[in-house]
């Protein structure tokens, strides 16, 4: 899978599955076994080889974020909008009507697989050799995407794998907030997988399984007025928490002789205790910002160069 479109204008997205997933519902199934013959039902990726791409990329997908991201207008008529009043309604309301309204916006993947064409060669994930020509001199450049991973490159406001729990609210009573808790039990048994890895390069963020996983803090409900922000002097953290990166129930294995993971840049941005440096390289993740995960794991990795943070 090739995409080598130029990257400050937001192309070059690249994934085994899709490059660009927005507000994705990707939900196979558990497989089946039918007359002992093992029918798969998942969402999966078959007979990869290697992705390449220059801003976001992976096994899987390149990029995953949540739906409102995408900033489509809500608007229906030229004297208002209908459809934002509306979501406006429910951001004030501040009941349940908002958990259910942000939950249909974020990305979620469950159940699906990568396996390769060889098994004993694997798959990659990273960028590619260009021939540059400049004053009758011809050398080769590396060209590296932003980020990558084995199963997604960047992701933002999306839910990875299985996850059995629900939302409970209780209603607040004389006055008081509304209680959010989390019902059911979790499911333990792995259903996202990553098959063979042999390895991911990349500029800045690089993982085994993610480059970089971070809140969706450009989210907007709708297409105007209501936002992270919004709902941020709302009060409303539970519904903050949606945006948030989940990883649940998933596993990287790499080839026979182990996988690398490789990053080539290093950027740093903000100021005193809210700097970021990129750099980072892991065996699971390259940056896990705000993330939360349970029940993964990687194996057969081995050791690879990060310019500012590494970790297995």
């Amino acid at each position: 899978v090739f995409a080598f479109g130029d990257a400050s204008n937001h192309c070059g997205n690249a994934g085994g599955y899709a490059g660009t997933a927005r507000g994705a519902q990707i939900w196979g199934q558990p497989d089946e076994t039918v007359d002992d013959v093992t029918v798969e039902k998942g969402c999966n990726v078959y007979n990869l080889k290697k992705v390449q791409g220059s801003r976001y990329v992976g096994g899987y997908i390149g990029n995953l974020c949540s739906g409102s991201a995408a900033e489509v207008s809500t608007e229906v008529s030229e004297d208002g909008s209908e459809l934002q009043d509306l979501l406006d309604s429910i951001v004030q309301s501040g009941d349940n009507g908002l958990l259910s309204a942000a939950s249909a916006i974020v990305s979620t993947v469950r159940y699906a697989k990568i396996t390769v064409a060889d098994s004993e060669w694997g798959f990659t994930v990273g960028g590619w050799d260009e021939t540059v020509t400049e004053n009758e001199e011809t050398t080769t450049v590396h060209i590296l995407p932003l980020s990558a991973g084995g199963f997604v490159g960047t992701m933002e406001g999306a839910v990875i794998g299985n996850y059995n729990r629900t939302v409970s609210v209780t209603p607040g009573q004389n006055g008081e907030d509304d209680e959010y808790s989390l019902i059911g039990e979790n499911l333990t048994q792995t259903n996202i997988y990553v098959n063979d890895l042999r390895g991911v390069e990349a500029q800045y963020y690089a993982g085994g399984f993610v480059g970089i996983a971070n809140v969706g803090g450009a989210a907007s409900i709708g297409g105007s007025g209501t936002s992270l922000l919004s709902l941020a002097q709302l009060g409303e953290a539970s519904v903050l928490d949606i945006f948030k990166p989940y990883i649940y129930n998933s596993n990287v294995e790499g080839v026979s002789d182990g996988f690398y993971i490789y990053t080539r840049g290093e950027q740093t941005s903000g100021v005193l205790c809210s700097t970021r440096c990129s750099g980072c390289a892991g065996g699971f993740a390259g940056a896990p910002l705000d993330a939360t995960g349970e029940n993964n794991a990687g194996k057969e990795g081995k050791q690879g160069p990060a310019v500012e943070v590494g970790g297995g």
